[in-house]
Order: C-alpha cells, then structure tokens, then sequence
C-alpha cells in the first residue's frame, strides 16, 4: 500500500494494475463462498 501511495504523489505507474486488483477480490469473494458452501469454488473472471 506504501507503494502505491507513493506512486500517486509521485505520479508514477505502480506496479500492480486494476486487472491485479480485480482478480484478487474475485479470489478473496470465492473464499469467502467456499467458507460458506464448504467445497471448493470457482474463481469468476
């Protein structure tokens, strides 16, 4: 996170982009499901 607010102020690229973002809450809401249903899910991208 450090990075990224440094990017801002800086005005430079960061490393991660919004499709990195994305695919790790996509990750995180089928953990999320798993916990619920209690078998392994898939991953929507």
């Amino acid at each position: 996170m450090r990075l990224f607010v440094s990017c801002i102020f800086e005005g430079e690229e960061p490393r991660e982009t919004y499709r990195d973002g994305y695919i790790v809450n996509a990750m995180l809401d089928a953990c999320y499901r798993a916990i619920e249903s209690g078998r392994w899910e898939r991953i929507k991208i």
